[in-house]
């Protein structure tokens, strides 16, 4: 038995926007659901899951990051596998379309 959890941010949802932040947060863990669901690894679920939200303009994450104080886009990311305490993680990171792919090729 498994599970999947994810967020789409903390800050307040404008409820204009609300539909939009949970379609992107369920096609998020369908993501992952598929991948786990078809055997991968959790981390493989986390990071498909992850490249649905960068991908989405609607998230601070991938193509929705909002720029930095001179106009570019500067982006973190971070995955963990708990069993054997593998860690990746990328710091004001440029120019990648997917940094938590990168972070887990870490």
């Amino acid at each position: 038995m498994w599970s999947l959890i994810l967020h789409g941010g903390a800050k307040e949802i404008d409820p204009e926007e609300e539909e939009a932040h949970r379609n992107g947060c369920i096609k998020a863990l369908e993501a992952g659901r598929a991948v786990l669901a078809g055997g991968g690894t959790a981390v493989d679920a986390v990071e498909a899951a992850g490249r649905v939200l960068e991908t989405d303009p609607t998230f601070n994450a991938g193509y929705g990051s909002a720029l930095n104080s001179d106009g570019e886009v500067e982006m973190c990311a971070g995955i963990m596998e708990g069993k054997d305490f593998n860690v990746g993680a990328v710091a004001v990171i440029k120019g990648v379309r997917h940094p938590i792919s990168v972070a887990k090729a870490m």
